[in-house]
């Protein structure tokens, strides 16, 4: 019983400092997308040019207001869209110069599932790098037989 009490409280302390080290990592992405999911708006712009063949990148312009603003950004879209074609653009009223050209929703799940396997696997690294140091120090503080 002691042994199961043990092991829950390292997997606990595990994968807490896991889940702290995957939100430090991905905390820009993740805060971002969560105001553009839930305080950003929709407006309608133009692309203005596209590299697909580069990381799937294109770059766009839109208007809040009267005032001019442009942004590049991923999109998987981006092989059936060319310069002057419209495309969706979603920003933040406080601050349009945060935005992006797809869903802010779907990027902000695929940042949490980006955390929950990040948490996983470093929860079992770290379970098994424990357990690989333990075993070296009870190796190392056995004595050494005489001949």
């Amino acid at each position: 019983m002691f042994r199961l009490i043990s092991f829950l409280k390292n997997a606990v302390v595990y994968v807490l400092f896991a889940m702290v080290l995957m939100l430090l990592l991905d905390e820009k992405n993740v805060r971002d997308y969560y105001n553009l999911t839930h305080f950003g708006r929709q407006t309608s712009g133009v692309v203005t040019r596209q590299t697909c063949n580069v990381h799937m990148m294109l770059w766009y312009r839109f208007m809040v207001g009267s005032q001019a603003f442009t942004g590049g950004d991923f999109n998987e879209a981006c092989h059936s869209l060319t310069a002057g074609q419209p495309i969706s653009v979603y920003y933040l009223p406080q601050d349009p110069k945060m935005n992006i050209s797809e869903d802010p929703l779907g990027r902000l799940e695929n940042e949490y599932g980006f955390i929950i396997l990040g948490t996983i696997m470093f929860s079992f690294l770290g379970a098994y790098w424990v357990r690989v140091a333990k075993r070296w120090l009870s190796r190392r503080r056995q004595p050494t037989a005489s001949p």
